[in-house]
């Protein structure tokens, strides 16, 4: 049975340590100005431009319209998209339709439509099946199966999720209905470990790992940042876009699963949250003191924090807005759909029994508060 743990793996990219740590170090270094220093670099910055900027705004507007005008801004948090009212868990299923190896047998439907949007069942078979003889995966019963076609409401998606519901291991791959792209792999085998394994080590890992990428329709292009060692028979490997040397977008990211003891894949999930980062060199980075005072205000409305709560960690890194602290705060929102540098804040209340801690985003150079989360 899949444990919790392992079912959560499939379903997110989380930042680790080490690519925070990186983000920090690359940002602060060249934006280590204290808040007074900051407020000088920007009226210098607006005393140079000041007798241009009516005329900018009038080209601006006359040139471009107004839609766009308000086009080129500073990206802002949108309005989340909520979630359907009543909703119970994160699937709403459509349909479920029951085939046999005859869908395999049939002649028509060979190629991918020119219509994206009539994909039908039998492609989604086809091709789950030449994946999984792809990545070597050719054991997998084809005696029944099922096609689910279901609206994934965290990421407002259409999907098509074939399920091979005879042999020993369930197994199903996960299609976007309207055009095919693969989404998600499981095939989550026995957990029998032997004697000698087939993968020993980080290396031997990442190069299994590779060798299944190189055999899907994934980017190829996207560098391990980070393996996640669950127990003997279960690892994951994350490999995602590399923004500068040694930065990684964990959001955009390739998660490979595989059995180390015989090194079976096990598990695919593709998350592609791209970074927006629009600012240009003359924008300053908010200081850890600015980014202190726009968080707390936004989770504690007041001065009076520190009396109960501490900073337990400060630091910058790729997040994923959630609208937590926001006028939407009460939202069931979908995942947002793109990624944003931001100061990463946690407050904990070291004099509580239980877990009592309150973390908030403030994007790095609006100062703009993108979500959080909270224990309690």
């Amino acid at each position: 049975m899949k444990s919790s743990k392992i079912i959560e793996s499939y379903r997110r990219a989380a930042p680790d340590d080490r690519t925070r740590e990186q983000i920090l170090r690359r940002v602060l270094s060249s934006t280590a100005a204290s808040p007074g220093e900051r407020t000088m670099h920007m009226k210098r910055r607006n005393m140079t431009r000041v007798a241009l900027t009516a005329a900018i705004i009038a080209a601006c507007m006359t040139a471009l319209g107004i839609g766009g005008y308000a086009a080129v801004q500073s990206w802002s948090l949108p309005d989340p998209t909520p979630m359907p009212a009543g909703h119970e868990g994160n699937y709403d299923i459509h349909q479920t339709s029951d085939y046999g190896e005859e869908a395999l047998r049939t002649e028509s439907e060979t190629n991918q439509p020119e219509d994206e949007e009539t994909l039908s069942d039998v492609w989604f078979i086809r091709e789950a099946v030449s994946i999984l003889n792809a990545v070597g995966l050719a054991d997998v019963s084809t005696e029944e199966m099922s096609v689910i076609r279901q609206n994934n409401l965290p990421y407002n998606r259409e999907e098509a999720e074939v399920v091979f519901t005879s042999g020993e291991v369930e197994t199903s791959v996960t299609f976007r209905a309207d055009n095919g792209r693969l989404q998600c792999i499981s095939s989550i085998d026995g957990f029998e470990e032997l004697a000698e394994a087939a993968v020993g080590n980080d290396k031997e890992a990442e190069a299994c790992a590779r060798r299944y990428m190189e055999k899907l329709p994934v980017p190829q292009d996207y560098k391990l940042s980070h393996i996640e060692k669950y127990d003997a028979c279960y690892w994951t490997l994350d490999f995602s876009r590399e923004i500068e040397p040694g930065v990684f977008n964990v959001y955009e990211t390739v998660r490979i699963s595989v059995n180390p003891q015989n090194g079976r894949l096990t598990g695919l999930t593709v998350f592609n949250f791209p970074l927006i980062d629009d600012h240009d060199e003359n924008d300053v980075a908010l200081t850890l003191e600015e980014a202190l005072k726009i968080g707390a205000e936004a989770v504690f409305g007041t001065d009076a924090w520190e009396d109960t709560f501490t900073v337990s960690k400060a630091e910058v890194g790729i997040v994923l807005p959630n609208w937590v602290w926001t006028d939407n705060m009460a939202v069931d929102a979908r995942y947002a759909e793109n990624t944003r540098y931001a100061w990463d804040i946690r407050f904990v209340n070291p004099n509580s029994e239980c877990a009592d801690e309150c973390m908030v985003w403030v994007d790095l150079y609006t100062g703009e508060v993108l979500g959080g989360d909270r224990t309690a």
